[in-house]
């Protein structure tokens, strides 16, 4: 991302990045993507299911409200059951 590059060199750049960074946060934590998230877990409970999500925040916050595992590249390798 150039964005993320330039943010090393340039202040302006940098502030722009922060506040991305901080929308993307704010974004994540929308109530709607929970409710919606709600629905379909309910609709394919007896299905397998993978939740994918842009940010790791938001996929740790998925786990703790549904009990659910959370693998990301912070997850040790000997955690997963392969």
């Amino acid at each position: 991302m150039e964005l993320m590059r330039l943010s090393t060199f340039e202040q302006p750049a940098r502030r722009a990045f922060l506040a991305r960074q901080r929308l993307l946060r704010l974004l994540a934590s929308c109530e709607g993507k929970f409710t919606l998230l709600d629905e379909l877990l309910r609709e394919y409970m007896t299905e397998r299911i993978l939740i994918f999500t842009e940010q790791n925040t938001m996929a740790y916050a998925v786990a703790a409200r549904y009990l659910i595992p959370a693998i990301s590249h912070e997850t040790a390798l000997s955690s997963w059951c392969l």
